[in-house]
């Protein structure tokens, strides 16, 4: 073999052992380390906690539609006097039933060309609100409520609305409880790569859900079930840690 040859074999040889090096180091520092430019690691640390409404909300529109003002006011009277006497003589306390402000709505007949002409008649509407922390007997009585339907009481029951009374403590326990998972997270995948990490460097809080339990919802704007008794409430947090 000529001298020219060898010696471009043993310079082939030279820079395949020096990529072969360099390569190796390149992929161990990659493997070893999960260091970036800030020195951190950033996670997503989940929290979930079940609660029981202590609390509920039931509004019971009251409706009354007649030929003059005054006969639709005595009708409508007659029919929130009705409904006063049915949550009183079922266990309601007068003091936690709230009135709404009486709305009047004037109805009239319409021409061919579609204009208001003359007064057909009046509608009104008010609502009572009942906040209770008994629950299964407001939830009995939305129910039982609908018999006053035969008797000719016009009105709309809508479903009770269920709420967790000190929700704002609940949400600052998740909160940490979600922080204390992103931490976990971020110790795990440092330790898998041979480091560990230190303290933090920012923690940011993203959006609750609160959904009936076993939901899988989720919004981009949050949730806030008023629906169901029993809740799930979860929460997120963003947080970055130093690595050491």
């Amino acid at each position: 073999m000529s001298s020219t040859n060898t010696k471009w074999y043993q310079n082939g040889y030279v820079y395949l052992t020096v990529g072969i090096i360099i390569g190796s180091c390149i992929l161990a520092f990659g493997l070893g380390s999960i260091k970036g430019n800030d020195d951190s690691i950033t996670v997503k640390g989940y929290a979930e906690m079940n609660l029981t409404s202590d609390l509920c909300v039931w509004r019971i529109s009251i409706n009354a539609r007649m030929s003059t003002l005054a006969s639709t006011f005595d009708k409508i009277k007659q029919n929130k006097e009705r409904i006063y006497a049915f949550l009183l003589d079922n266990g309601i306390d007068k003091s936690i039933i709230k009135e709404t402000s009486l709305s009047n709505y004037t109805i009239y007949n319409y021409d061919r060309n579609g204009g208001e002409s003359d007064v057909k008649g009046y509608s009104m509407s008010q609502s009572l609100v009942i906040n209770s922390k008994d629950i299964k007997q407001i939830q009995s009585l939305s129910l039982s409520i609908n018999d006053l339907l035969a008797e000719g009481i016009e009105f709309n029951s809508n479903p009770p609305e269920f709420y967790v009374s000190d929700l704002g403590k609940y949400k600052i326990k998740m909160l940490g409880e979600a922080l204390k998972d992103a931490k976990i997270r971020a110790t795990e995948i440092a330790k898998s790569v041979g480091n560990d990490i230190g303290g933090i460097r920012y923690a940011r809080q993203g959006i609750f859900q609160i959904t009936p339990v076993n939901s899988t919802e989720i919004s981009d704007w949050g949730i806030n079930d008023v629906s169901s008794v029993e809740k799930s409430i979860k929460s997120v947090v963003d947080a970055s840690f130093y690595v050491k």
